[in-house]
């Protein structure tokens, strides 16, 4: 798998993550969505400074 793959996964996941929107603080569900989208992304991130 290329760092470019890696990268454009990231960049659409940061996206998603960026884009949703809660109705409120009460919306457990996406404000999940987003702190999981996050954490995928520092993930992937961590990732590709294993590969030189």
């Amino acid at each position: 798998m290329s760092l470019l793959t890696v990268h454009a996964a990231t960049a659409y996941v940061g996206y998603w993550a960026w884009a949703v929107l809660p109705d409120g603080p009460w919306d457990e569900d996406d404000l999940t969505g987003i702190e999981t989208g996050c954490a995928l992304m520092i993930l992937s991130g961590a990732l590709t400074l294993a590969f030189p």
